[in-house]
């Protein structure tokens, strides 16, 4: 009886960050993901206003990622493919 609650939390929290990771690969390209990445060190470091200039960065890449993801609700490419033997 104790294992199983132990495992429990364990397994919702597998669960919710996998589920996450999978959202995350079918939404944001490569350079998505490493703009995204970009944009929560520059959140983590940038604390300090006044001897850094890593808010600049991040108020940046923030408002490209944002721009780019309310964009792709609007823009969908739309793609077919015939096959010829």
């Amino acid at each position: 009886m104790p294992l199983k609650l132990l495992y429990k939390p364990i397994y919702w929290i597998h669960r919710a960050t996998s589920g996450v990771w999978h959202w995350t690969c079918r939404r944001f390209t490569f350079a998505g993901m490493a703009a995204v990445a970009a944009c929560m060190v520059c959140a983590a470091v940038g604390v300090d206003i006044e001897n850094t200039v890593t808010y600049q960065s991040f108020a940046l890449l923030l408002a490209m990622v944002l721009f780019a993801f309310g964009c792709s609700f609007f823009f969908h490419a739309r793609f077919s493919a015939e096959r010829l033997l």
